[in-house]
């Protein structure tokens, strides 16, 4: 039996042919559709800042003992001591008188500027509020 002979016109169909298999397979694939890219999650929106702060009266203590607010931000004092405390400015400006356990007082800060305060039964109790 005769084995078939090649010509070089026959191998060069062969190859093109193959290569023309493999470029249609490889380009069945990329046809595909791909996957919709995923929407782009919306830009935050800036929004004012809290208007309200709470403060927790606690372990003779104010929590938090320091921190920044805006104009027009109103902090709420509320003790969860068994004993009274106060919220007593350093400056003119805002006592609570006596707060007993579970009372609340709140405060409107308008104007930038430090305000220190304090608990005038316990005096070693201080912390500072920066309105800016």
């Amino acid at each position: 039996m005769k084995r078939p002979r090649y010509t070089g016109a026959g191998l060069t169909g062969i190859i093109i042919g193959l290569a023309f298999l493999l470029i249609g397979l490889f380009g069945l694939a990329s046809c595909q559709p791909e996957a919709p890219a995923p929407a782009p999650a919306p830009a935050p929106v800036p929004g004012p800042s809290p208007t309200t702060v709470e403060v927790k009266i606690s372990g003779f203590a104010f929590k938090p003992d320091t921190f920044t607010v805006s104009p027009g931000t109103t902090v709420t004092w509320t003790n969860l001591d068994g004993p009274p405390h106060t919220v007593t400015t350093r400056e003119t400006g805002y006592d609570s008188e006596r707060l007993s356990t579970g009372d609340t007082f709140s405060y409107t800060f308008e104007l930038s500027g430090t305000y220190e305060y304090y608990c005038t039964i316990h005096p070693s109790m201080t912390a500072t509020i920066i309105v800016e």
